[in-house]
């Protein structure tokens, strides 16, 4: 008895260690097997990379034919940062775009697959693979240069994201046309383009209140309770030159890493920003 509560005790000092601090749990999971089996399920559990590891990391298995990494079962959730079009590679390494194919998780990711979820700096097309391709994405979040016609097209919403389950956009309240649009084509195409659970707008109004617009009234006389609206005082830019470090792309860097450091620290979810238009009862 006294030998099992020690190891308990034991396992709770570690686990406490190592998930306030993950580099901290990749060095004590060297200190034992024991040690190993319980922090690398957990440390593991949530892979945080931006676009450019995620292209070096299925370079690796699928053109270099290494083995899958040994964490790979423990991924229960692939997290991307897409600056593709904004930045080059913030720790030095090579320059490498995320070829089509390596958003299909279900082709080259060892079973079980993980949720694959995307916060983009960039346009829609930066995380759309060649027509006739599908993508294994989940969640997505775009913050700008949405190119509209293809937004609202829900043909291309079918055909590259039929995992598609969350969904955030940044757009400005104005635009009231392409986001009733977008809505309708998401939420009320027979059938469904996608099988959406949640929408959130984060609209642009220089308004004192968002509940006062065209945009907020018209969403919510929908009366669906899978739309969350949210205000927000950035402007909605079109995208600059790539590795733009000042002006309009380091504001759209600047705030879409914040958005991305709050996901995947636990503070906020970018899929659930904002008030829902239509709560039930």
């Amino acid at each position: 008895m006294a030998s099992h509560l020690n190891t308990d005790i034991l396992r709770e000092i570690f686990e406490f260690a190592g998930f306030s601090d993950t580099a901290a749990g990749a060095r004590l999971s060297r200190v034992c097997k024991q040690a190993r089996c319980w922090l690398i399920p957990r440390i593991y559990s949530f892979l945080v990379l931006d676009n450019y590891a995620f292209a070096r990391l299925h370079k690796a298995h699928t053109v270099d034919a290494s083995s899958p990494p040994f964490f790979a079962p423990y991924v229960r959730t692939i997290a991307i940062m897409n600056m593709d079009c904004i930045r080059a590679p913030l720790d030095g390494g090579p320059c490498l775009r995320i070829p089509p194919e390596a958003y299909q998780l279900d082709k080259w990711w060892p079973a079980p697959l993980p949720s694959l979820q995307v916060v983009s700096c960039c346009c829609m097309g930066t995380v759309l693979p060649e027509r006739g391709l599908t993508t294994s994405i989940s969640r997505l979040y775009l913050d700008s240069g949405c190119d509209s016609a293809m937004i609202i097209d829900p043909d291309v919403w079918s055909e590259h994201l039929p995992a598609l389950t969350h969904l955030g956009l940044r757009e400005s309240a104005a635009n009231r046309k392409i986001i009733l649009r977008l809505v309708n084509a998401l939420l009320y195409r027979a059938p469904p383009a996608v099988q959406l659970e949640a929408l959130s707008l984060r609209l642009h109004t220089p308004a004192p209140k968002l509940s006062t617009t065209g945009i907020w009234k018209a969403l919510q006389a929908l009366r669906d309770g899978r739309i969350l609206v949210g205000q927000t005082s950035d402007t909605v830019y079109d995208l600059p030159p790539w590795n733009s470090t000042e002006g309009k792309g380091k504001v759209i860097f600047d705030r879409t890493h914040d958005i991305f450091l709050k996901y995947v620290s636990g503070v906020e979810d970018p899929w659930a920003f904002g008030e829902r238009v239509h709560r039930d009862g």
